[in-house]
């Protein structure tokens, strides 16, 4: 299973410039049969939420597709971050992550991410970023973390210097999307 390793920083998402969501039924707990090793029927839960955030120059809005969820630890849950691309020409964009607590990130298991690859998007183009997890229910057995209820996910979007530098010279950055 691949784990991204989680940058050091913190984010908060602006509410100007709101983007249509995914439906709320997309932000779901997987339930069936995907579960961590150790997962309880009526194991505890734990709150998830979410935050994006972009490099000040890029012209992309970038949110959750839902605020927070509740899930049952070692449960796989489902959930997604909306782009768009407000620029008349192609961005392509790399996302990366943080948990927070910090101390509950080594609990925090993506199985599918969109973060570190890039993603273009064409003008005017929108798209969703699915992201599949879990919680590790041994954060609950944890000293250090028994205590965590609440665990932030913070997505930061930011243009790769290729785009970077063609939008700045004012040419096209020379790929297709």
């Amino acid at each position: 299973m691949f784990s991204c390793p989680a940058p050091a920083f913190s984010a908060s998402q602006p509410a100007s410039n709101p983007i249509r969501k995914p439906p709320a039924i997309l932000a779901v707990s997987v339930a069936h049969g995907q579960a961590a090793p150790g997962a309880q029927v009526d194991g505890p839960t734990i709150s998830v939420h979410f935050v994006a955030s972009t490099q000040r120059d890029m012209p992309w809005r970038f949110e959750p597709g839902q605020n927070e969820m509740r899930m049952r630890l070692g449960d796989e849950a489902l959930a997604f971050y909306v782009a768009h691309n407000n620029a008349a020409t192609p961005i392509r964009g790399v996302a990366t992550y943080n948990v927070t607590p910090e101390k509950a990130a080594k609990y925090f298991h993506k199985t599918a991410c969109f973060c570190f690859d890039e993603q273009t998007l064409a003008a005017g183009q929108e798209m969703q970023f699915p992201l599949s997890f879990w919680v590790d229910p041994k954060i609950a057995e944890d000293p250090s973390t028994r205590d965590v209820r609440s665990i932030t996910l913070s997505y930061w979007d930011f243009i790769d210097q290729q785009t970077l530098d063609a939008l700045y010279q004012g040419a096209s950055p020379g790929w297709a999307a």
